[in-house]
């Protein structure tokens, strides 16, 4: 839209004057100034993303880990039980992994993966699925990935999958957590370990962040 004005500035001031038939006689020295000067105005400021930009390249996008920032999209699919995708406003897919909890981990080359992966990807996606949904996230991980909180109306989805047996408190990556949210998931688990709900029907489960730092990872399953 900003090219096309600058066309017909253009047309209306510059063409006129190399006829010389406007008000204003045209200098040919002024011809590479003009010239350059229109490709610079052509060209998208350097605070406005290419038309190339995509989710793909969230990782590589420099933010500010102290601010919150929060968008409202649908989300478009689930991957297991604490990675989503959410389609924004833009129709951009943003990788999601919910702050706070950790899942049961999926193998999709064998199988489901670990006891309660594939229910728990069952259980958040028939919270949220194809739902509208709000994002309140700080930063990136090393993947790409959003790392935010996720509201479907007043429900928290993490705290959903905690209290329904079907993650883990993760204990390591609560700093945006107020003292209060963290008590919240952290009672949560507590009761559902107590009541034992799913993965808390072994009496010792193992964390999927031990589990993935494990090298005997088959040992460590019950």
């Amino acid at each position: 839209m900003r090219f096309r004005r600058l066309l017909v500035l253009f047309a209306a001031v510059c063409v006129p004057a190399i006829a010389g038939d406007g008000p204003y006689r045209f200098d040919p020295s002024l011809e590479s100034g003009i010239e350059r000067w229109l490709i610079a105005q052509a060209a998208p400021p350097d605070d406005e993303p290419s038309a190339e930009a995509d989710g793909s390249a969230g990782a590589d996008r420099p933010v500010d880990p102290n601010i919150v920032k929060q968008f409202v999209g649908r989300v478009r699919s689930v991957s297991d039980g604490d990675n989503i995708v959410v389609e924004d406003a833009d129709k951009q897919r943003n990788k999601v992994r919910l702050s706070g909890i950790d899942a049961p981990e999926r193998d999709g080359q064998q199988g489901y993966g670990r006891p309660f992966a594939q229910r728990s990807r069952q259980n958040l996606s028939k919270l949220v699925y194809r739902g509208t949904v709000r994002v309140q996230w700080r930063t990136y991980d090393g993947f790409g990935r959003m790392i935010g909180r996720v509201w479907l109306g007043e429900v928290d989805a993490g705290l959903h999958q905690v209290c329904a047996g079907y993650a883990w408190v993760y204990r390591e990556f609560v700093a945006e957590f107020t003292p209060d949210e963290l008590q919240a998931y952290l009672d949560c688990e507590q009761t559902a370990r107590a009541e034992r709900r799913r993965l808390w029907r072994d009496s010792n489960p193992v964390a999927s962040w031990e589990w993935r730092r494990s090298p005997r990872r088959k040992e460590l399953e019950p």
